[in-house]
């Protein structure tokens, strides 16, 4: 067995093929992840002989792109949960909840909490509070829109009506879902009035094209608030589904890979607890990233 969680984790320290095989590797890593589960502080030096908490611990660097004392911004792969729901999958924040814990010899659990949250099919950068101050502050800075967010998304088709830089509108609202278990769908009206069932919030985002090709384009977003979906739902309502959005009318991936053209792709905010500007991007802590994906959603749809 042990051999076996070694040539998994071994097999998952490439973080360039992130896209290509996320899936199969965050499974053999939440299984991994469950074996870790059972051990305490104490029981370190004994687990090393028996599993390999240094690769774990090696894994999750490769995914952290800022720590310390106060925050963590981690790029969350497409496909795993932001925070635990009913499903009961393993998340990002308990899996990194664990990295804390072994890194650190803290005995019990930790502090760890999300700023905000990611689509489980989206991909990105992802700001963890460790402290209870830096999960208060990085909140008031959330409420009040300070926090800048900026995201890449491909899509297969462009309107020709919208000009390759400018702003997306529409009307934001609940529509029910009829299968059972899908809960609610958000979307957005671009144009027309709302029935008084229908009355939702406006939502907007800044859009620019960056990269136009033959088999799809690349776009850079920058969203007005934080409505859920918002960008999903903005560029179907105005005729450019991501690719591998499903649910909203994108094309449906090769290899029915859980993901979709969607990846936060930069973050800035002040720092909690000193008077200090943070601006992290992709392309500083992952060049090869914003290529590549783009590169993998033009290829698999």
């Amino acid at each position: 067995m042990t051999k076996d969680i070694e040539r998994s984790v071994s097999d998952m320290i490439s973080i360039n093929n992130l896209f290509t095989t996320c899936e199969a590797n965050w499974n053999q890593f939440i299984f991994f992840l469950k074996n870790l589960s059972h051990l305490s502080t104490q029981d370190l030096p004994q687990a090393n002989q028996h599993l390999p908490i240094q690769h774990f611990l090696e894994f999750c660097r490769k995914f952290i792109a800022f720590e310390d004392n106060h925050i963590l911004v981690i790029l969350k792969p497409p496909g795993v949960l932001s925070q635990q729901d009913k499903s009961g999958h393993p998340s990002v924040l308990e899996i990194f909840s664990l990295y804390l814990r072994f890194a650190y010899h803290k005995p019990g659990k930790v502090f760890l909490a999300p700023v905000h949250r990611l689509d489980r099919p989206t991909s990105g950068l992802m700001l963890l509070a460790r402290t209870s101050k830096a999960a208060a502050r990085l909140s008031d800075q959330m409420r009040e829109r300070r926090i800048g967010k900026t995201y890449l998304a491909a899509t297969s088709r462009k309107n020709s009506k919208l000009a390759d830089q400018g702003s997306l509108n529409g009307h934001h609202f609940k529509k029910s879902h009829g299968r059972a278990g899908k809960g609610k769908i958000f979307t957005a009206l671009t144009s027309g009035s709302l029935s008084k069932d229908n009355e939702g919030h406006i939502a907007s985002l800044d859009y620019q094209l960056i990269q136009p090709h033959n088999q799809g384009y690349l776009w850079q977003v920058q969203i007005h608030g934080g409505k859920f979906h918002q960008i999903r739902s903005l560029f179907s309502a105005h005729g450019m589904p991501l690719i591998g959005d499903i649910k909203y009318g994108g094309s449906k991936l090769d290899h029915n890979f859980h993901m979709i053209a969607l990846m936060a792709s930069r973050l800035s905010f002040l720092h909690p607890t000193r008077d200090e500007e943070i601006v992290i991007g992709l392309n500083q802590f992952a060049p090869w990233a914003e290529e590549e994906f783009f590169s993998f959603f033009r290829e698999n749809y």
